[in-house]
């Protein structure tokens, strides 16, 4: 039963999310699900069903694709994980404010405090570790700002076939993201134009290790 409830919830936060950039997508060019249909070579009333719940709860990878190759905007993606509904993430979790001491929470307290759209995570992922960020380190991601090159970023890659869009912290080297790691199975590097970069790390706290 939990199973069937995480992922009937995954694809209604997925669907969501697919309605959501539909309807950038027409209010951007203002036209109609219809029209944006024609214009996709799609069967016209794949949007219009969709958008009316009555048929395919969830857009295939070839209608999007389509789409995206009509318009250019990139594949939606699901939100962030929301640190206060505890979601967990396969590279990182949310800061929950009992990973360090006094000292650190301080430390990120004043790092996020001073930007108006951050908020802090905690690493499990090795794919930074050659950058100098380790796993239980915590970053403070800042959500308002453009990713250089060089950034240390946090992107949402996009799969369809899972009906998610999974996590990633990578270093931003356009046109891709890339891993800084010893371990072979990160390095795959992703391109920007399947991925949605999130935000820049822009502080480190690392949590005093106990031997």
């Amino acid at each position: 039963m939990p199973r069937t409830s995480s992922r009937t919830e995954a694809q209604e936060q997925l669907r969501a999310a697919q309605l959501e950039w539909l309807d950038r997508i027409l209010s951007s060019l203002g036209i109609t699900p219809t029209e944006l249909a024609r214009k996709s070579e799609l069967v016209h009333t794949t949007l219009t069903g969709f958008i009316a719940g009555k048929r395919n709860r969830l857009l295939s990878s070839e209608t999007i694709n389509r789409i995206v190759a009509e318009t250019g905007f990139p594949p939606p993606v699901a939100p962030l994980a929301d640190p206060a509904r505890g979601f967990r993430e396969e590279e990182a979790d949310p800061f929950r404010h009992q990973v360090g001491g006094a000292e650190e929470e301080e430390a990120i307290r004043a790092l996020v405090g001073c930007r108006e759209n951050a908020d802090a995570w905690v690493l499990r992922t090795r794919a930074l570790e050659l950058a100098g960020y380790l796993p239980g380190d915590i970053v403070v991601l800042d959500l308002g700002i453009e990713a250089k090159a060089g950034d240390v970023v946090c992107a949402q890659i996009y799969d369809i076939q899972r009906m998610r869009a999974d996590t990633i912290w990578r270093i931003y080297e356009p046109p891709y993201l890339v891993a800084a790691s010893a371990d072979p199975a990160l390095r795959k590097p992703h391109r920007d134009d399947a991925a949605a970069i999130k935000g820049v790390v822009v502080g480190l706290v690392r949590p005093r290790r106990v031997a």
